[in-house]
């Protein structure tokens, strides 16, 4: 399926999925990187191939298929020299040689029929561009039901941007492909480069630029990131100089942990803290649909596989763990953390408050902006690991994803509330989980003010610190020194307030 016309030319990404035989492919990636192009191309070879056969072109909506899919697909069987006949009343095209090709949206004008729209086909092979604007329970309802022609090849072919890390086609099609059933491709801009030209490609990486949500999907054609919003750690947080792969656990060093609780997306997150005034954020855990009794096991198995067990470690986490009565139990989470695993939490009991977690993205923020003798004074790992309630494994960078762009302030009014002019970061259930450990970390156990300069040798801020700390205890003694008070005066009393109607 790989042939073509001399004027068009496929990326390696768009060759893979035109030769793929996979049952269940998903071809997905950036902005104008083929993907559209080539699952018409490849609809059409069935077409040719195979006489006879069934297949459907669809998209979510009527708008998206009459406006994007349908010219797209015209102009293909055009390139090719098709003109196969339209059949307005059961929507496809019949080609000379009986193979089918329907043209229909997949959203129902009535939620009565919700599932009619390919209700009675009977098909060999189904596409959907742009897939991940298509619910789940459409998805399911026609696959793989609907591909029930007997005698033909049987695919699904997906053309979707990039969904977030929570959406169905991310669980269907892992990106380490351990489904052999199932093929994940990913295509970015770049690799369409000959297609769309130099300047094309300059203008969408002024537009998307790094550090954003959007260059990562539209540009990289990378998963997750799909939220809108200003970035917490905008201006702060760099990806090239801020994540170290390389970075390892300080034998010599001890491991501060912190917890996030909750049923939806417990999380912990792993940290040292440098003697030179760094922060080295080691990489975390987080769990889907999982309860306290299954995450904490896991959690144990991993920091016993990414840490020297004789390392020490002390564990702080959110406040809330500290209330009884969480997730159907008699006793906080803390209390079974402390009791039947062993892991014993100290806590900042205000955390969770707007002025402490400002405080706490300060901190963060400056620690991203300041260099040590060794290099950046703030470094993460993208080791990050989501695991489901099945014992399914997902490496996902969340932690640096959400430093670069997944972390982002709430656009909500906040003029009627408690410290009006203090910004709040969103609660997008994802990504915040693990920046919050990061915050606990942070106000638990990370030195207040990291004295540190770029550049500066570690003798020179160490004199700096002795100096500085010299100064106030000269300038306190001096204060003293000047006081007017005798302590054969007696004890010193205010005067008594006077009251409006005078004394």
């Amino acid at each position: 399926m790989t042939e073509d016309l001399q004027h068009l030319w496929w990326s390696e990404p768009a060759t893979k999925f035109l030769a793929a035989t996979q049952p269940y492919v998903d071809f997905e990636g950036a902005f104008r990187s083929q993907k559209s192009t080539a699952l018409c191309v490849k609809i059409l070879k069935y077409c040719q191939q195979y006489p006879g056969i069934h297949c459907a072109l669809t998209r979510w909506t009527q708008d998206g298929l009459d406006a994007q899919l349908r010219p797209r697909w015209r102009e293909v069987i055009g390139w090719y020299g098709e003109s196969p006949e339209w059949n307005g009343a059961e929507e496809f095209d019949l080609f000379p040689n009986g193979s089918r090709v329907y043209l229909r949206a997949l959203k129902s004008s009535e939620e009565v029929s919700r599932y009619g729209k390919l209700a009675g086909l009977t098909l060999a092979v189904m596409g959907i561009d742009q897939a991940e604007e298509v619910p789940e329970d459409i998805y399911r309802a026609y696959v793989p039901a609907r591909l029930s022609q007997i005698g033909f090849p049987h695919q699904v072919l997906l053309t979707p941007n990039p969904p977030d890390h929570q959406h169905w086609i991310c669980r269907e099609f892992p990106e380490d492909n351990r489904d052999p059933l199932h093929d994940y491709l990913r295509t970015q801009v770049h690799d369409n480069r000959r297609n769309l030209g130099e300047d094309y490609i300059r203008s969408l990486e002024q537009a998307y630029p790094e550090g954003t949500a959007q260059h990562r999907s539209f540009v990289l054609g990378l998963r997750g990131l799909g939220v809108k919003g200003d970035p917490v750690y905008k201006g702060q947080f760099v990806r090239r100089i801020h994540v170290n792969d390389r970075l390892e656990p300080n034998p010599a060093l001890e491991v501060y942990e912190a917890w996030d609780f909750g049923h939806g997306h417990p999380c912990v997150v792993w940290a040292q803290f440098p003697p030179l005034g760094g922060f080295s954020v080691l990489g975390g855990i987080q769990g889907e649909n999982m309860m306290l009794y299954q995450f904490a096991p896991r959690v144990l198995e991993f920091r016993a596989k990414w840490f020297n067990p004789s390392t020490l470690f002390t564990a702080t986490g959110d406040p809330a763990g500290f209330q009884n009565n969480p997730q159907g139990t008699a006793r906080s989470a803390a209390d079974i953390l402390g009791l039947e695993f062993g892991v014993h939490l100290r806590h900042v009991q205000d955390a969770n408050t707007v002025e402490r977690r400002n405080a706490a993205i300060q901190r963060i923020g400056g620690y991203m902006k300041l260099n040590t003798a060794t290099g950046p004074a703030f470094e993460a790992t993208s080791r990050f690991v989501v695991l489901d309630a099945m014992g399914h494994e997902r490496q996902i960078p969340v932690l640096v994803d959400g430093f670069e762009a997944g972390y982002v302030w709430d656009d909500k009014a906040i003029a009627s509330t408690i410290s009006p002019n203090t910004r709040r970061p969103r609660k997008d259930g994802f990504y915040d989980h693990a920046q919050n450990c990061v915050e606990y970390l942070t106000l638990a156990f990370a030195p207040a003010r990291p004295m540190l300069a770029v550049g500066v040798a570690p003798d020179a801020v160490q004199a700096a610190i002795a100096a500085k700390a010299q100064q106030r205890a000269y300038k306190h003694a001096l204060k003293m020194s000047q006081r007017d008070y005798d302590e054969y005066d007696g004890p010193r009393r205010r005067p008594a307030r006077v009251g409006r109607g005078g004394w």
